[in-house]
C-alpha cells in the first residue's frame, strides 16, 4: 500500500479488478471517488470504505481511478482502455480475438445470478430489479409500476418468455442466493433467511426444502468450508 501511494501520482491511472479495489481503497487512493468491486463484496466494501462512493456497475472510471468486477467486467474495462489508447478499430480486433462480441454498458449492474434463459429487455429489467431487492423484496405491483406495466402485463411477460410467473422467478432468485450464502458458510441459517427476504424461519425452510430437497442447515454443513 505504501508503494501504491508512492507510485500513484495525481496524473497516474490506477486500474484495479476483482478484489484489487480493496487494496487501492485501503491505500486511500479511492477516497472521494466512485468505485466498484466484485459483486459478492459490494455491500462489505461499501461498509468498510465509507469515503468511497460504491456503485454496482461492471466497471467504473472515476478520474484516474478505474475499478471493475472480475472476469467479463475486467475484460470490458480492458477493451475500454484499448479503445482510448489505440482507437475503436483496434479495440474491436482485440474483442474479436477473445470472441467477445457483446459490449455491455459500464454502468450495467453486476448480477449475482445471470439469467439462464434468454430474456426480453423487459424481463431483463425486471430480473435486475428483483436481484437488487433480495433482502427486502419489492411487491410485484411496485416492480410493474417501475417498468410502466400493469401487474397482469408483467405476469404475461414472464409466462410468455420464461414459462413461469414473476412471483416464482423472484422466489427462485432469493432461494438461489440463500443457497450461495449457505454454501460459503458466512452466516447462520437465520441470517441467510433474513438476507433473502424471509422473516419466518419456518417459511424459509419449507421453501428451501421444496426447491433443493434438503433443509438449509444440511446444505450449510455439507458445503460450507471446514472451520
Amino acid at each position: 500500500m505504501a508503494s501504491l501511494r508512492r507510485l500513484a501520482k495525481p496524473d497516474t491511472t490506477v486500474l484495479a479488478i476483482d478484489g484489487g479495489p480493496w487494496v487501492v481503497a485501503k491505500s486511500g487512493l479511492l477516497d472521494g471517488k466512485q468505485a466498484t468491486t466484485h459483486w459478492e463484496d459490494l455491500d462489505k466494501f461499501a461498509t468498510t470504505f465509507a469515503e468511497v462512493e460504491t456503485i454496482n456497475a461492471r466497471y467504473v472510471v472515476s478520474d484516474q481511478r478505474w475499478t471493475s468486477g472480475g472476469a467479463a467486467p475486467a475484460l470490458d474495462m480492458m477493451l475500454h482502455l484499448v479503445q482510448l489508447k489505440a482507437g475503436a478499430r483496434c479495440a474491436a480486433q482485440v474483442a474479436a480475438s477473445f470472441i467477445h462480441t457483446s459490449r455491455p454498458a459500464p454502468s450495467d449492474p453486476q448480477m449475482r445470478h445471470p439469467p439462464t434463459r434468454p430474456h426480453t429487455p423487459m424481463t431483463a429489467r425486471a430480473h435486475r430489479l428483483m436481484e437488487a431487492h433480495l433482502e427486502h423484496p419489492l411487491p410485484l405491483p411496485a416492480i410493474a409500476a417501475q417498468l410502466g406495466l400493469t401487474p397482469r402485463n408483467l405476469q404475461l411477460h414472464f409466462r410468455d418468455v420464461l414459462n413461469t410467473t414473476a412471483k416464482a422467478q423472484y422466489l427462485a432468485l432469493r432461494l438461489t442466493e440463500a443457497h450461495r450464502l449457505l454454501s460459503i458458510g458466512m452466516d447462520t441459517v437465520q441470517q441467510v433467511a433474513l438476507a433473502t427476504g424471509f422473516t419466518s424461519g419456518s417459511t424459509f425452510s419449507r421453501a428451501y426444502m421444496a426447491r433443493f430437497g434438503e433443509q438449509p442447515r444440511k446444505t450449510r454443513q455439507a458445503l460450507s468450508p471446514q472451520r
